[in-house]
């Protein structure tokens, strides 16, 4: 049985535990709340009149940052304190404790759980510095197979990254079952990785920023010429290293490396200056300085050398600008390239990195696939450290190497010199064999498969998916009609189809033409979209839609007419149902065949309904493929569905006179007030939602 399989025994989690509500815990409560479960909320005692204040703020800081995908979840969380309403874990089914990183406390912690646990509940720690080991107390052998690490990245709204390791160290049936639940219950993207002090990604990226520091140090590198080299010019995030570490917190940084040094005995030395600012209580932007401050609009930036704030100095880096014009990654090349300091600087930098990389992937991660997709995922690297070396060439980054003085590093590297690079076509290098393997071997090749295959949808419009499964991205009529006529003549298994039309498509573009006068224009827009339904409606494959929008115009009739629907969680945790929904383009036709058989029960708003309680509810896109594609495999039905729809209840005919009478309605005034109401109700949302939006990335830029 594969990974994919495997994964779908699923674990009932209904109540989630979570302790510590700090920055983190009460991120990931909000989370859970959003994504329906019910959620206790605990941390230490506040005062006699308040002694869940503690708790009660840690969950309003998580409303005001936005952690939340509507406020009214928050109704889903009870806060207590540990002193007071510690029993009310007993009922939880997983408790996942993200407390301040003390092994001590945590152990501590761990030992009191022991009395109110229920039976078969799941256990987890979100510490991104110890392992596994360490923390489970001695005596609580019965945990080993239910107790996990699971790092979730900050803000988990944003970053969908969970690392999940666990004591057994390998795969079982629990450890399948609890993976499943994170990915499809709230929506992580999971990393099954060794427990190790840091896992992956944490242990090689926080690397890759302590070089990228001292090596600046020790070059006379200003802050701002650091950021400039590390971010976009070698495939990392526009934060790069300092604007990261600011927003982050450099107690974040520096405890963090502190406890990965005494981990690990590596190189995890910070620079005097960073300790310097650590002590001085300038963490970042949630103490108002760090490496930089804002006074009145202007920025400053910290000297390392003068250990005083000067104004920003915008950087001036020879040969920059040009790199910056090429696409990555053909941009590094030109960058290493450079003979000035900057170039010295990224020549050393990657090959520290490589070297890092090189040495401990065994240690810390079940194969370089895993390193490769931590860094991309976790840290927002365009490309992981193996691809890079595979794309610069393997005897380039030999020479990197024998440069900054790696041995030990050239002598794994020379395993894959061997072989010509670290990936071929479905297989990837075994750095501890020495040859390659298949890419399904990875514990974690679901993972990265649909998470690539979502790209490549993404990119392409149309791809072959697994098993003769076809995936379509339908973001247009335009067009459509021809890709899937294409897509029957290779007779796929089925048909996925991810929706993301506009969702006021097509009134909103029928009132624009009728407004225009645009006769042309009015009948080309039902032209196509006729065509689209029908061709939908006599396909004789199962179809699969999965929605990546808004339940409204058309759609909403591509899911009524498909054999199974997957919508977003989003689309349900709002109580609040819009009062001029636009209405599903056919939907007249699909109610006036109906209402003979089966009573006139039926309406526009009815069917939404039918179709929301009908609807498979996914938290992750990738998930969300995967599962489409394995239904695709396991659904016989060939399109009976949509034959009773045509033959039976007569839609095809109905949707022509339907289109007909439009043709006609597209005129009259109280057609075009009725569509002008409802596109303004939806126009009117979608405006809060940006607002929403704006609000909250204002919020967490002040902070």
């Amino acid at each position: 049985m594969d990974e994919t399989e495997r994964g779908r025994k699923m674990i009932q989690i209904e109540k989630v535990g979570v302790i510590g509500a700090g920055s983190m815990g009460s991120a990931i409560a909000a989370l859970a709340a959003s994504y329906g479960l019910e959620v206790v909320l605990l941390d230490i005692k506040g005062e006699a009149n308040n002694p869940s204040r503690v708790a009660r703020l840690g969950i309003e800081q998580a409303l005001t940052r936005g952690d939340f995908f509507v406020p009214e979840a928050i109704n889903n969380i009870r806060v207590g304190n540990l002193n007071e309403h510690f029993d009310l874990l007993s009922t939880c089914d997983w408790i996942i404790e993200a407390v301040v990183e003390d092994a001590t406390i945590k152990r501590e912690l761990f030992l009191n759980l022991k009395a109110v646990l229920k039976p078969r509940a799941y256990i987890s720690t979100n510490t991104s510095t110890f392992t596994l080991k360490q923390l489970l107390p001695s005596g609580l052998d019965e945990w080993t197979p239910r107790f996990y690490a699971t790092h979730f990245f900050n803000p988990p709204r944003r970053h969908i990254l969970c690392e999940l390791t666990n004591l057994v160290g390998e795969r079982d049936k629990f450890l399948d079952a609890f993976s499943t639940f994170l990915s499809r219950d709230l929506g992580r993207r999971v990393l099954v990785v060794k427990d190790t002090p840091g896992f992956v990604a944490n242990r090689l990226g926080i690397y890759s920023w302590v070089r990228a520091i001292r090596l600046g140090d020790e070059l006379g590198i200003t802050p701002e010429e650091v950021d400039a080299l590390t971010g976009p010019a070698i495939g990392r995030p526009r934060s790069a290293t300092f604007k990261t570490i600011d927003f982050t917190g450099l107690d974040i940084l520096v405890l963090g490396v502190k406890n990965l040094r005494d981990a690990t005995g590596d190189d995890f030395v910070l620079p005097s200056w960073i300790e310097h600012l650590f002590r001085q209580g300038k963490l970042g932007r949630k103490s108002g300085a760090g490496i930089f401050r804002f006074e009145k609009g202007v920025a400053f930036t910290f000297d390392p050398h003068a250990r005083e704030y000067r104004p920003f100095l915008e950087p001036a880096i020879p040969g920059l600008k040009e790199a910056l014009s090429k696409p990555f990654p053909e941009r590094i090349w030109f960058l290493l390239e450079l003979s000035n300091v900057y170039g010295y600087f990224l020549r050393r930098l990657l090959a520290d990195t490589f070297a890092y990389v090189l040495t401990v992937t065994p240690e810390i991660s079940p194969d370089i696939v895993t390193v490769d997709k931590a860094l991309e995922w976790g840290f927002g690297w365009s490309m992981g450290p193996y691809a890079q070396m595979d794309y610069l060439g393997l005897a380039k980054v030999k020479t990197l190497l024998e440069e900054s003085g790696h041995g030990s590093a050239i002598e794994v590297l020379g395993r894959a010199i061997r072989h010509g690079r670290f990936f071929g076509e479905n297989k990837f290098l075994d750095l501890k064999a020495g040859g390659f393997i298949p890419s399904h071997v990875s514990p974690n090749a679901a993972t990265v498969r649909y998470v690539e295959l979502r790209r490549a949808l993404d990119e392409a419009g149309v791809v072959k998916g697994p098993e003769e499964v076809w995936l379509m991205r339908v973001g247009s009529v335009e067009r459509a009609v021809e890709q899937i006529r294409k897509i029957e003549q290779e007779q796929p298994a089925a048909l996925v189809l991810v929706l993301s039309i506009d969702p006021k498509y097509p009134y909103g573009q029928l009132l624009d033409a009728a407004e225009k006068g645009d006769e042309a224009e009015i009948q080309r827009i039902l032209g196509v979209t006729g065509d689209l339904l029908l061709t939908l409606a006599r396909l004789r494959m199962p179809m699969i839609a999965v929605l990546d929008t808004d339940l409204s115009g058309l759609n909403t009739m591509v899911g009524l007419i498909a054999d199974v629907v997957m919508a977003p969680v989003q689309i349900f945790v709002s109580p609040e149902e819009p009062k001029d929904r636009i209405p599903p383009f056919g939907a007249a036709a699909l109610i006036d065949s109906l209402n003979p058989s089966l009573g006139g029960i039926f309406s526009e708003a009815g069917l939404v309904q039918i179709l929301k309680k009908s609807c498979l509810v996914y938290s992750n896109t990738d998930k969300a493929l995967e599962d489409a594609v394995w239904l695709g495999t396991k659904l016989r039905i060939s399109g009976i569905k949509r034959r009773i729809i045509n033959r039976l209840w007569g839609f095809s005919d109905k949707l022509k006179e339907e289109v007909s009478s439009l043709q006609t309605n597209i005129k009259n005034d109280a057609f075009i007030d009725a569509i002008r109401a409802a596109t303004r109700e939806v126009h009117r949302r979608a405006q809060e939602k940006e607002v929403g939006k704006n609000v909250y990335d204002s919020k967490r830029a002040d902070r």
